[in-house]
């Protein structure tokens, strides 16, 4: 029995062990979980921090979002805020997905689940890749991670390279031939083309309109023969004149006139002749146009230089013509060329096509609003007769500038920046949550100083003729219309609710100091547009949920912090709103 008693003795309780001397040693935990500023991982000791969504990874021991190609978010959220290379026109990945860039932000959509349109593929209405589409266009690359590459053979002199560029271009007196060779020109057609319209001029008994003539640029204007083969194209220029080269003198030829602008894949913005509806939709309508014959120069037989030029002097559109839609598309063509092209850094292509709809039978049941998506095809067969978004212009509204200019910047906004859209209807006067304020504000504030900067001549008028509620609202302290607009309270605070009418003021004022003049100033001008589009617009957020006016002027600020004393001067003390210090930027 002396075993047990010995093998007793040798061992000890698991809790309370002892050394060598008999004397029992006591020990606590020596691990402890560490999780000190951390959302999630291990906490050291075995154990955890705490978990991420789903959508989201630990990462140091923070909760970080997934980003593509981890994780495919759909239409709603972006999955990336890094677009790369990737452009408006998207292109498809090796997992059947499409992606695409927006607002700077990229989008992906999954073409292989449940419930997608098909696989992914080229759309020529959407002119990008989407679930459903059929192939590939020949000049953005299906699969992601390619670029285009140039078409041009070897001994190609000019024309398409198949990228949005050009192999070449002839000399003056030469045109591109079918096969990219420039060869002398034989013959020529030139003139001018001018157009009525109606300038309207305010005072406090309302409105009058003034007839003036002005030149017709930016218009398409082809050369056609007897067969309709079309002989030569091009666009008039600021002062309304053509030429167009041929290669052979023709007879009985007939020059047709579009308001059509064309761009690298054909055509980008153009007004529709709508005949049959007073209701927002899409449909087929033609391009407003205008046609004269013309007596050959065969006929003519008067040669000059190499072949024989003929001008036939200058062609006047007026009013009863349609001269309205001329108008409105020379308004149209001047924001994309100063302001809108810009947004994109020259690349014509990654702007959203767009069709003005305006006809002096028919008044729109939104009275003037811009629609996305509802896209509209021309009659006329051009290569690319389809345009994505709308804008729709009340009978009577030919003549206001402002009110156009108000449906571009809802045009702009809603396809190159993340300010809210579509948030439904309202009233003068209305306290609106910033976002909406700020959306409606920008939209007139681009009304009137786009007008302005057109007629060079400071216009602070806002005018949308309807059929039996127009609007007329002016911004200036010093016009014989008077307009009564709810300020804020400079002790409430940046989420305070807005009249769009004090957003529109303080961006007026802003504009003339910017430009340490009162004048329609364009650098200004574009100085607050390309904000628009600022990193710090595009990716940040502060005061109210939504882009709003107040990271608007962070913007501003974020890109000359001397914009900081502008403002204090301008919007701070001279309009009473409560703006901080700014400074807030990524």
């Amino acid at each position: 029995m002396v075993l047990p008693l010995l093998m007793i003795a040798a061992c000890s309780d698991d809790a309370n062990p002892t050394d060598a001397t008999g004397d029992v040693e006591t020990f606590e935990d020596s691990c402890a979980p560490n999780c000190g500023g951390l959302q999630c991982g291990d906490d050291g000791c075995g154990g955890s921090c705490g978990s991420c969504k789903s959508d989201e990874k630990c990462v140091d021991g923070v909760c970080l979002a997934l980003l593509y190609p981890e994780i495919c978010r759909g239409f709603n959220a972006p999955s990336s805020d890094d677009c790369g290379l990737v452009k408006r026109q998207g292109c498809c990945d090796a997992h059947n997905r499409v992606i695409w860039c927006e607002s700077g932000s990229l989008y992906c959509v999954d073409c292989a689940k449940p419930g997608s349109e098909g696989d992914c593929g080229w759309k020529d209405t959407l002119f990008g890749y989407d679930c459903g589409g059929v192939g590939q266009s020949a000049s953005f690359p299906l699969e992601c991670g390619k670029e285009c590459v140039p078409k041009c053979t070897t001994n190609q002199e000019c024309g398409d390279d198949g990228c949005g560029g050009s192999c070449g271009k002839c000399d003056a007196d030469s045109i591109c031939g079918s096969n990219g060779i420039c060869i002398p020109s034989m013959a020529s057609v030139s003139g001018t083309i001018s157009y009525e319209f109606h300038r309207p001029v305010f005072s406090g008994d309302g409105v009058a309109l003034e007839s003036q003539t002005g030149p017709a640029s930016g218009l398409a204007v082809v050369l056609k023969d007897s067969t309709g083969s079309v002989l030569a194209r091009s666009m008039t220029g600021v002062d309304g004149s053509f030429l167009l080269l041929l290669a052979e003198p023709s007879s009985d030829l007939e020059l047709q006139i579009f308001t059509l602008f064309e761009g690298p894949f054909g055509p980008l913005m153009t007004v529709l002749q709508p005949s049959s509806t007073s209701t927002v939709k899409a449909g087929k309508w033609p391009v407003w146009a205008w046609s004269y014959a013309i007596e050959g120069q065969e006929e003519q037989g008067q040669g000059q230089g190499q072949g024989q030029g003929q001008d036939i002097g200058n062609i006047h559109i007026s009013v009863e013509d349609g001269a309205q839609a001329i108008h409105l598309f020379r308004l149209a063509k001047f924001a994309f060329d100063f302001l809108i092209t810009p947004l994109v850094d020259g690349d014509l292509s990654q702007l959203v096509s767009l069709a003005v709809l305006w006809s002096p039978d028919i008044s729109w049941d939104c009275g003037y609003c811009y629609a996305k998506g509802v896209g509209q095809t021309a009659e006329q067969a051009f290569d690319k007769p389809y345009f994505c978004d709308s804008i729709f212009i009340d009978r009577l509204g030919c003549w206001s500038g402002s009110a156009l200019f108000h449906e571009l910047a809802h045009w702009v906004l809603r396809n190159h920046t993340t300010a809210t859209f579509g948030m439904g209807n309202h009233w003068a006067g209305q306290l609106l949550d910033p976002p909406f304020a700020w959306s409606e504000g920008w939209a007139s504030f681009f009304g009137i100083s786009m007008n302005s900067m057109f007629f060079q001549e400071v216009d602070p008028i806002l005018w949308a003729p309807l059929e039996f509620n127009s609007v007329l609202v002016s911004y200036d302290n010093d016009s014989k219309i008077k307009t009564s607009i709810v300020v804020p309270d400079p002790t409430k605070g940046l989420l305070q609710p807005l009249d769009e009418r004090f957003v529109t003021k303080a961006l007026w004022e802003l504009w003339f100091a910017l430009a340490s003049t009162k004048s329609p100033d364009q650098a200004a001008a574009k100085t607050m547009v390309e904000n628009l589009v600022s990193k710090r617009m595009l990716k940040w957020d502060r005061g109210h949920q939504g882009v709003d006016l107040v990271d608007f002027l962070d913007g501003l600020v974020c890109k000359n912090p001397d914009h900081k004393t502008i403002i204090d001067q301008s919007i701070n003390t001279g309009l009473g709103f409560p703006y901080d210090d700014g400074g807030h930027c990524p």
